[in-house]
């Protein structure tokens, strides 16, 4: 089944069992929508836009479903910073709110504007970041880029990942195989040990949290991360806080992150959800699971997904092929070759036709 991005204002969730990629690099964690969320939404409040297709062409929608920017590229991601990225032709370039092209479709790549820059891919392999004007801020040199969080921004060169800051001073030296974005002061690194791979989170001054490295991690949400130690094919998961302790044993097959108060985990091959004591509060029922999203939670039973609320109630039955997460007010779905989105009622506000892959 084909799979969508989702990058959104709440952050999205990632798969670890296998690694992640933004701007065609791969690397251990995603702080981001994951292969399990679809569907694009930008910003937040009353001026919220939708990425939708129409006639195989990417466009925008408001949250009534109503077109407010045509579509007309090959590709669109979520606004950001009031720029949303689109691609026409294989290149890409940044839009505002009216649909006007403010940095030119031109570059190879590009990741999303945080904190007044974006990463630009200007030729195979060779990244740097521009401002808002367009204006290239630190020189295209990096074999790969991410884009900034929490004031640094990871790189790569030489085949080692480190962090830059926005001068382009590099402060955390290239030493690692991969790395996650820093959130909440807090990274993902991944360092190769033997021929094993091994995951664990540093401060912004490159200092290890607690002693332990894990065989898979997620991303810190609500102040816990989901880790799993020991085989890694048959590591158990649980929890840690941002000190690095334990805070839930590993026990569980699998664990998403925390959203809501709540996480959903595998064990004995179904899903339940826990609350942050490690306690059950939906019992181990589902196919499969997706995070809390304004109160609700896409939910698999069989073959088809349907949404939850937080007592566990069915509240809308499962029907689609594929469901996201509620985003004001608003979560993506799959029914029958169709995809658009869905309100808190089950209805569709907008549906075409499934195209080809889009990013």
């Amino acid at each position: 089944m084909r799979k969508r991005v989702i990058v959104s204002i709440f952050a999205a969730v990632v798969a670890v069992v296998a690694l992640a990629s933004f701007a065609g690099v791969s690397f251990a964690v995603a702080d981001g929508a994951s292969d399990e969320v679809n569907g694009t939404v930008s910003a937040t409040g009353d001026d919220i836009l939708f990425v939708m297709t129409e006639n195989g062409k990417m466009g925008f929608m408001d949250k009534t479903g109503k077109t407010v920017i045509k579509a007309q590229w090959d590709g669109a991601r979520e606004f950001s910073e009031g720029l949303a990225w689109v691609r026409k032709d294989e290149r890409c370039g940044f839009i505002d709110k009216t649909g006007k092209s403010v940095i030119a479709i031109k570059y190879l790549d590009a990741g999303n504007f945080s904190e007044g820059l974006v990463s630009v891919m200007t030729s195979a392999d060779t990244w740097g970041f521009i401002d808002k004007t367009g204006k290239m801020v630190i020189k295209a040199q990096y074999g790969v880029a991410f884009d900034f969080s929490d004031g640094l921004a990871a790189v790569e060169k030489d085949g080692k990942y480190g962090f830059i800051d926005k001068t382009g001073k590099m402060v955390i030296e290239p030493r690692y195989r991969s790395v996650n974005r820093f959130k909440d002061g807090v990274a993902v690194v991944v360092e190769k040990v033997g021929n094993e791979l091994f995951y664990s989170f540093i401060d912004k001054t490159g200092k290890q949290l607690g002693q332990q490295k894990f065989t898979y991690v997620f991303d810190f949400n609500e102040g816990m991360a989901a880790v799993s130690v020991g085989n890694t094919t048959y590591g158990k998961y649980g929890f840690i806080d941002k000190t690095g302790k334990k805070a839930i044993e590993c026990q569980y097959d699998f664990g998403h992150k925390f959203s809501e108060g709540l996480a959903a985990v595998n064990k004995d091959s179904k899903y339940g959800y826990i609350d942050k004591k490690g306690n059950t509060v939906i019992d181990f029922q589902y196919v499969d699971a997706h995070e809390f999203g304004e109160g609700l939670a896409a939910v698999r039973v069989g073959y088809k997904w349907g949404f939850i609320d937080k007592a566990g109630n069915m509240v809308i039955k499962p029907q689609f092929d594929d469901a996201g997460v509620f985003v004001e007010g608003l979560a993506y779905v799959e029914k029958d070759g169709k995809e658009g989105y869905i309100d808190k009622s089950g209805k569709i506000i907008k549906e075409w036709e499934v195209e080809e892959d889009w990013y």
